[in-house]
């Protein structure tokens, strides 16, 4: 499948099933959407290697300086909420900042095969649902912490 085609599916489900304004970025390997709360997210696109793969990406939405540097307290929040919620991966970086980013990573489609638009539509709310749920779950943990 054509790398613009796929990337028009995902930018069709962000927008028709999530209602938010997407935007294809120029090399057609990011789908880019922002929610009015929680700030930018991606779908993370490679049509030609793995067009059954589904990346739903939330970058750098956390770092230590909200907790006074403590990187433990931060991979320790992030451990309990990959076993506590479904489908969610909160991952500390191995930056200065210790930077968290939250994913969910699944195949929509058997191999080398692209997903089709109506089964995108029918799993894109429940994934963004998910992710949401560990961002919120990281979010509580740090207000916890601070207060």
């Amino acid at each position: 499948m054509d790398k613009i085609e796929l990337a028009n599916r995902y930018k069709a489900a962000a927008e028709g099933v999530l209602g938010l304004v997407a935007t294809i970025n120029d090399e057609a390997s990011a789908v880019v959407f922002k929610h009015p709360e929680f700030g930018t997210f991606l779908f993370v696109l490679d049509a030609e290697k793995d067009p059954e793969y589904l990346m739903l990406l939330f970058p750098s939405f956390m770092d230590a300086s909200r907790v006074g540097g403590d990187r433990n307290f931060l991979l320790q929040l992030a451990n309990d909420v990959n076993i506590g919620k479904k489908a969610v991966k909160v991952s500390v970086l191995n930056d200065e900042k210790s930077t968290m980013t939250a994913s969910i990573e699944c195949f929509v489609a058997g191999p080398d095969q692209p997903p089709s638009q109506e089964f995108l539509n029918t799993v894109v709310k429940r994934q963004f649902g998910a992710l949401l749920t560990g961002v919120r779950a990281v979010l509580e943990g740090v207000s916890k912490r601070v207060s």
